[in-house]
């Protein structure tokens, strides 16, 4: 099985301290690019729909259907509502998906080909661009397999 790396840079919840998010760089041996930019909610406890997933070691399965969209399995996080594995079944379905804004997420996890921050509001939030180029480039990497992805923070 393949292996993917995330390794998560910086987070933020109070627009106060910095731009809202959580930004991080995935990669793997072999993904043409070198590196892709992430972004997930900032982290809040591991809250369903809230909070970026928590660190650790977990499987991305290809969703039937949409070979632009991979679910996290493993640890803490199960797949639809079968919880195998799953030692907190608080959260599920959580995705690796096409998304710019944290307005796109609800716990998952974008992926874009580069990364900015854009003032939303009175808030400055972090974002990512190109997300259906990088996703196409994991997809490829992928070819249909499954592969272990390893979060961690820097």
């Amino acid at each position: 099985m393949k292996t993917l790396f995330l390794k998560r840079e910086y987070s933020s919840s109070n627009y106060h301290l910095g731009p809202l998010g959580t930004v991080g760089q995935l990669w793997g041996d072999g993904l043409r690019r070198g590196l892709l930019n992430t972004l997930e909610l900032p982290w809040k406890g591991n809250e369903p729909f809230e909070s970026c997933i928590p660190s650790g070691t977990y499987t991305l399965n290809i969703v039937p259907n949409d070979h632009l969209r991979f679910r996290i399995v493993g640890g803490t996080v199960c797949w639809g509502n079968v919880y195998l594995e799953c030692t907190d079944i608080r959260r599920y379905n959580c995705d690796v998906h096409v998304a710019n804004f944290l307005r796109d997420i609800l716990g998952c996890v974008a992926l874009g080909m580069s990364k900015s921050t854009r003032v939303e509001g009175i808030e400055t939030q972090h974002c990512v661009h190109r997300s259906r180029d990088a996703m196409n480039e994991l997809a490829t990497w992928m070819a249909g397999e499954p592969a272990q992805l390893i979060i961690s923070w820097e």
